[in-house]
């Protein structure tokens, strides 16, 4: 079992991770899958919530089309 990062009374981390994005389609998944990996190490549950701020190219379609997954987990 792995260790987990604890609050000050011992319970699992919770955590909601907002991710501003501009123009940002081909970084992606550069971005988010360290985070991920990270945060499934560290921290007991969250949310992992990424903004498209305007951007002109495919941004949005990235992460609001087929190939896009729920990032949110909980243990």
């Amino acid at each position: 079992m792995k260790d987990r990062a604890q609050n000050s009374v011992g319970e699992p981390l919770s955590l909601s991770l907002v991710i501003p994005l501009f123009n940002e389609q081909e970084n992606i998944r550069k971005v988010v899958i360290p985070i991920i990996r990270t945060l499934d190490t560290f921290v007991n549950s969250y949310e992992l919530i990424l903004v498209d701020n305007g951007s002109r190219d495919g941004t949005r379609r990235e992460i609001e089309g087929p190939s896009a997954r729920n990032f949110r987990k909980s243990s």
